[in-house]
């Protein structure tokens, strides 16, 4: 419930919305805050398989969050704002999504959700 004296609404009316968090969410798939490519090196001596290739130990890989939020096979219908995609419970879907969404990412300080402007982050799928 909005109340004309709050010029940033509290975090107990904003945790209330879901589906607010589901748009600030699918919008951030659509447009990520990250505008090229995310490098990260794998740690030496140790060999990691990715998407089914070998990456030795002190490889250097990165990947694009405009592509990577628009797999298919992670989120139907790609081009499409559905803010409900983010809706889903006890669904191993969510996971995927979850672990392809990369905006606001900074390697070890992820800050995932950015909703501390309204008073904490928040979980799109609580």
């Amino acid at each position: 419930m909005y109340c004309p004296d709050d010029v940033i609404a509290p975090w107990n009316k904003v945790e209330a919305l879901p589906f607010l968090k589901a748009c600030i969410d699918e919008a951030g798939r659509l447009a990520p805050g990250v505008a090229g490519d995310l490098p990260r090196k794998t740690p030496p001596g140790k060999d990691y398989m990715v998407a089914g290739v070998l990456a030795p130990g002190d490889t250097s890989l990165s990947i694009s969050a405009y592509t990577a939020q628009r797999d298919p096979d992670i989120f139907p219908d790609p081009e499409a704002f559905k803010p409900e995609r983010w809706s889903i419970k006890g669904d191993d879907q969510l996971k995927r999504m979850l672990d392809v969404y990369l905006d606001f990412t900074m390697g070890s300080r992820q800050e995932r959700y950015h909703l501390d402007q309204v008073g904490k982050p928040g979980d799109p799928a609580a």
